[in-house]
C-alpha cells in the first residue's frame, strides 16, 4: 500500500539502503519489513539495489580489462628481459675465443705467454701498500713476466720517404677505429694494426713490435710481399697503462709510433 504522506527523507533512506544492500551482495529477498510493505519505498529499495548492481558489474569489468592488461605487460618485461640476459650471457662467452685460423701466410711471431696479474709491471710504479697485498704467487708471476718481456728503450723516429696508411681498430668490431693518443675502453680485447704500403715505390719488409709500458710484448716480422698487413694483439684487464706500437724497417730504424692508453 503506497503511504502520500512520504517525506523525502524517508524516500531517500530506502533507496539508500538498497544502494548499500546491493553492495554488500544482499539478495531482493532481504528488503527490511518497514519498506516492503510500501510499493512506493519498495520501488525507491529497487532502484537502489539495481544502481549498485550496474555499479559493480561495470567494476569488475574494469578490474578485469586492468588485469589482462597488466599481466600482458609483465609477460612482455619479463620475455625481453630473458632476451636481453641471454644476448649478455652470448656477448661475454665470445669474449676471450680464440680467433679462426686464418688462410694466409703468419709472420714470423716472437712472443711468449704474458701472465694477466692485477698489478702494473714496473715495481718502481707501485708503492710498498700495493706491494703488501700481492701474494708469493703473483710476485713471481711479476718477476717472470719483466724477464720474458724486456724493456725496449724510446728512439726517435725518422719518417720514411714513401707514403704508407697506418690504422687501429677494434678485432670484435672493425667499424670502431681509435686514433694514436685515444683511451681505450675495458671491453676492447683485441686490437688489429693494418698497414697498407701499395703506394711503396720498392717493397719493403717491415717489423712490428708491440710494447706494454715499455715492455716487449710481441715482435712480428713481415715479408717485402706483403702490401696489406693486419697485426693482431690481445689485451688483458693486467696490461693497463701506456701503449705504444712500433713499425720498424728493415735497418732497425723507427720509421712510425702509435701510442695509446688502455682503460684509463
Amino acid at each position: 500500500m503506497s503511504n502520500p504522506d512520504l517525506n523525502s527523507q524517508e524516500k531517500h533512506q530506502a533507496y539508500k539502503t538498497g544502494y548499500r544492500f546491493g553492495l554488500k551482495g544482499r539478495s531482493l529477498s532481504h528488503i527490511p519489513s518497514q519498506i516492503r510493505g510500501n510499493t512506493q519505498l519498495r520501488s525507491l529499495y529497487d532502484q537502489g539495489w539495481q544502481e549498485a548492481q550496474q555499479e559493480m558489474m561495470a567494476g569488475d569489468k574494469y578490474d578485469k580489462k586492468n588485469y589482462i592488461r597488466h599481466r600482458v605487460i609483465w609477460i612482455v618485461m619479463t620475455a625481453l628481459a630473458g632476451i636481453i640476459t641471454a644476448y649478455l650471457i652470448i656477448q661475454n662467452s665470445q669474449v676471450d675465443l680464440p680467433d679462426a685460423p686464418s688462410k694466409q701466410a703468419a709472420p714470423v711471431v716472437k712472443t711468449s705467454t704474458l701472465i694477466p696479474i692485477n698489478t702494473p709491471a714496473d715495481w718502481e710504479s707501485v708503492d710498498s701498500s700495493s706491494l703488501s697485498l700481492l701474494s708469493d704467487q703473483e710476485r713471481l708471476s711479476l718477476s717472470e713476466v719483466n724477464q720474458a718481456h724486456p724493456v725496449i728503450p724510446k728512439q726517435a723516429v725518422k719518417p720514411l720517404n714513401q707514403e704508407f696508411k697506418v690504422s687501429l681498430y677494434n678485432g670484435d668490431n672493425a667499424e670502431q677505429k681509435f686514433t694514436a693518443g685515444a683511451h681505450l675502453p675495458k671491453y676492447v680485447r683485441q686490437l688489429i694494426l693494418e698497414v697498407d704500403t701499395h703506394d711503396f715505390n720498392k717493397p719493403m719488409a717491415l717489423t712490428i713490435r708491440w710494447l706494454w709500458q715499455r715492455h716487449l710484448i710481441q715482435t712480428q716480422n713481415w715479408p717485402a710481399e706483403r702490401s696489406i698487413i693486419q697485426s693482431k694483439q690481445s689485451l688483458f684487464s693486467a696490461q693497463q697503462g701506456a701503449w705504444a706500437i712500433e713499425i720498424l724497417d728493415p735497418s732497425g730504424q723507427l720509421i712510425y709510433l702509435y701510442e695509446f692508453s688502455y682503460v684509463q
